[in-house]
């Protein structure tokens, strides 16, 4: 945490280490939403992953949330590296790279100042380049997009449905071991004191024939 003077308040930074280059900074939450507004307006139509939630409250200094924060903006960063389009944004890249918080505060003024494309042509796809069809073609694209979800969300319900099945099997059988582990305790506790009779027996059997022998 950075301790706020007069006329700032405190805030936290999180380093951020690229293991293939070495690169280490450190950066703030609002760096993170930069980056994110940043891709958003260079990449338009593309998906850019969410940031967790900024409403914090008091508990922004609290351990436990530093970490969890944490754990969401390391994958934040980590989808946005693995992304074809945007690992060699040139924001990015300043994101990553300069450690010089003045230095870095100085790229950002000037990506900001940077308009985002302003026609279709300008897009940057992953081929290079922009395809467009007619809207016959458009309604076949909308028609196996909604069908491909249709079939996502059966596919989805029948897996919820076998791991309740699954669950409620195991349930049971969980239930039915631990009746069997009952039995054959009892069997365990029966067969002793069958044997101890069949003793006794044989042992009142051997006395009774002694006493004949003798008589």
């Amino acid at each position: 945490m950075i301790e706020g003077g007069f006329f700032s308040s405190s805030y936290v930074t999180y380093e951020v280490y690229t293991e293939m280059t070495c690169w280490s900074t450190r950066r703030r939450y609002s760096d993170f939403e930069w980056l994110r507004n940043i891709l958003l307006k260079n990449f338009p139509g593309h998906l850019v992953p969410s940031l967790p939630s900024k409403k914090v409250g008091s508990r922004r200094f609290e351990d436990d949330f530093v970490y969890k924060r944490m754990i969401f903006l390391t994958k934040f960063l980590n989808v946005i590296c693995e992304s074809e389009y945007f690992k060699s944004s040139d924001a990015l890249i300043a994101f990553l790279q300069c450690a010089d918080r003045v230095t870095f505060e100085n790229k950002m003024k000037d990506f900001n100042t940077l308009s985002g494309p302003q026609y279709v042509d300008d897009i940057r796809t992953f081929e290079g380049k922009v395809s467009v069809v007619d809207d016959e073609e458009n309604e076949k694209y909308y028609q196996n997009i909604n069908g491909y979800f249709n079939i996502q969300i059966q596919l989805y319900d029948r897996i919820n449905y076998s791991i309740k099945n699954f669950m409620r099997n195991i349930t049971n059988a969980c239930t039915n071991l631990e009746e069997l582990s009952k039995d054959f305790n009892t069997l365990e506790v029966l067969n002793n004191r069958v044997l101890m009779v069949i003793f006794i027996f044989l042992f009142a059997e051997r006395r009774y024939l002694q006493k004949l022998r003798r008589t």
